[in-house]
Order: C-alpha cells, then structure tokens, then sequence
C-alpha cells in the first residue's frame, strides 16, 4: 500500500505512476573499456583515434544518464585523451617522418653502422 491511500483514499491507482529507472554505470565500463583500447591500438592510428573519441563519447552519455562523472567516466576520459594524443603522435611519425627520404637515409646508415643490413627501408 503507498503512502497516499489513506489520504486520497486509494486515488493513486488513477495515475499511471512510472517506476523509478535505475542508473547504470554500464556507458562508464564501456567508456574504460574503450579509452584503454585507444592506449593498446595507439600504433594503428585509426583504431587508437577512433575508439578514443567513442570512448569520450560514451563518458559523456554515462554523465547524461546517471546525473554526475562517476570515477569510471573521469578515468576514462583521461585514458582516452592518453590514448587520443598518443594516436595522433603515431600517425605523424606513419605519414610524415617514415615518408621523408633524409630520415630514412639517415636510419639506413645508422643501421649499417650497428651491422644490421635491412634492405625494407631503401
């Protein structure tokens, strides 16, 4: 029996009360789960940069959902800007350093040097 029966004399059952929805922290699991993905996957730079940004992404509906950043959310969107700026700090050394012809020149002799014979980088 709720509360109000005795003063509204059982009126309750008129409105069609919605139960109270129950908060989960499962956006804020899947919000680490992910940001660490970013940290693991930094070297395939699509990959690391992609599940960052969904990672930061789902912290954000974890934030909307439960009403505050829950540690999981904060930690998260901490692992995923790691993961993020790692990410992009590959994708500069993949596009622009391995392409450029003076370093490559420079990381062929330096490996003569050291006796390693790698005939992939010429």
């Amino acid at each position: 029996m709720s509360k109000f029966s005795n003063e509204y004399g059982g009126a309750e059952e008129a409105f069609d009360i919605a139960p109270e929805q129950s908060k989960t922290r499962a956006w804020s699991v899947a919000a680490l789960v992910l940001a660490v993905i970013s940290i693991l996957c930094c070297c395939v730079y699509w990959l690391g940069l992609f599940s960052g940004a969904c990672a930061v992404a789902c912290a954000i509906v974890s934030r909307r959902k439960l009403g505050y950043f829950d540690g999981l959310s904060v930690g998260a969107i901490i692992v995923a800007i790691f993961g993020i700026v790692f990410s992009a700090v590959m994708t500069y050394v993949n596009v622009v350093v391995m392409n450029d012809p003076e370093f490559i020149r420079l990381l062929t002799e330096e490996l003569k040097k050291l006796g390693v014979d790698y005939p992939g980088l010429v």
